[in-house]
């Protein structure tokens, strides 16, 4: 059985009127007439759109003329209808359409302007915030949540890694030293997974980078 729809209709006889009718942005969608005597229904849809019309616009003529439909369209109609070839299952699929085409562009819009939002902040915080900043914050926070002496951010360079950020109680630990890199830190890049290690003086295959360092974690970091 197919689903019937029901339609509110709002007729409206002149072109004054079917201005200051959309104008009041009541309806989902509007069909109108080519032919409204010494203005075009084409005319009427553009003043509507320059007073702020949002809604699909279905285009509906009887005349025989050679390039209306394609006039409509770039002049912002959703649809064009032919009044020769009108029949209820005609209309009712061109207000379907009109109606999903209009949802999907405001999803679009929606997203857009979402997209947009974020990245202005996105600009604005790489205006404001500074990568030492940003380093800095992020290596004390994790030093606090995980109750450790200290803490450092490094860099690989081959067979070193470079301190780049360092925070905590290790005063000879400092930035742009270097220090040699074992098998162990292949590994944990390889995994793509953190490790927790507790005693670094057992673990085959670790990296002390200083000589009090009692346990370590690793992260792999991935940058494009």
């Amino acid at each position: 059985m197919r689903d019937e729809v029901n339609y509110i209709v709002e007729y409206v006889p002149t072109y004054e009127a079917g201005l200051e009718t959309i104008n009041r942005a009541e309806h989902d969608v509007y069909l109108i007439d080519y032919d409204l005597g010494q203005r075009s229904g084409i005319q009427l849809m553009t003043e509507a759109l320059k007073k702020g019309l949002k809604a699909p616009v279905i285009m509906m003529t009887g005349q025989v003329r050679e390039g209306v439909d394609m006039e409509a369209i770039k002049a912002g109609a959703t649809d064009y209808i032919d009044k020769a070839d009108l029949k209820p299952s005609t209309l009712q699929r061109a207000i379907h359409y009109a109606l999903e085409r209009d949802r999907v562009a405001r999803e679009r819009e929606r997203h857009a302007e979402q997209f947009k939002i974020l990245h202005q902040v996105d600009d604005e915080l790489s205006q404001v915030l500074s990568m030492n900043y940003v380093q800095t914050m992020a290596l004390d926070l994790a030093v606090r949540l995980s109750d450790a002496d200290t803490g450092y951010i490094g860099l690989f360079e081959e067979d070193k890694i470079r301190i780049a950020k360092a925070i905590g109680g290790y005063s000879d630990l400092k930035e742009g030293s270097l220090y040699p890199i074992t098998p162990l830190i292949k590994e944990i890049q390889d995994d793509l997974q953190p490790r927790l290690i507790r005693d670094v003086n057992s673990e085959k295959g670790d990296m002390v980078v200083h000589p009090k360092t009692v346990a370590q974690m690793l992260f792999p970091l991935v940058s494009s």
